[in-house]
């Protein structure tokens, strides 16, 4: 039996996520702040990247760096730190963050269920019913890619 640390992830598990999680985040980059979702967007194309050529996938230092920038762009975004929008958007650079150190099922779990909390801030800005209809199929994604 394989245990949750030994499995690596396939190719076909990473796109799956990414699409999901996507999927999820999306709706912020309409009301969102725009260095955030454009800060999302790289940290989804440097994984699809290192999804083609691993050796890509970022080191300790480089991980440090990014955290830094991420951190660096969500503190001056805001003029005010203690408000629900920097915490939805230090969210969003979490999700994207923790896709850059997937590399075993258990960091595939970690993600899923920050999805879901990026789901329900969806409805913090929100609740309209294509809304909802477009994050229960996030919802059912993450669900699937969690019983997987």
């Amino acid at each position: 039996m394989i245990r949750a640390g030994e499995h690596h992830l396939s190719a076909a598990e990473l796109l799956a996520l990414l699409a999901v999680i996507t999927m999820a985040v999306a709706p912020h980059f309409a009301h969102g702040n725009g260095w955030v979702s454009l800060f999302f967007a790289a940290t989804i194309g440097y994984r699809l990247a290192a999804i083609r050529y691993p050796r890509l996938l970022p080191g300790r230092l480089l991980l440090l760096l990014t955290t830094l920038a991420a951190l660096a762009v969500v503190l001056f975004s805001h003029t005010q730190l203690v408000d629900w929008r920097t915490a939805v958007d230090l969210l969003i650079v979490m999700v994207g963050l923790k896709l850059l150190e997937l590399r075993r099922r258990r960091d595939i779990y970690v993600t899923l269920f920050l999805g879901y909390f990026v789901i329900a801030s969806n409805f913090l800005f929100e609740q309209g019913l294509l809304l909802t209809a477009w994050l229960l199929l996030a919802f059912t994604g993450l669900t699937a890619l969690l019983l997987e």
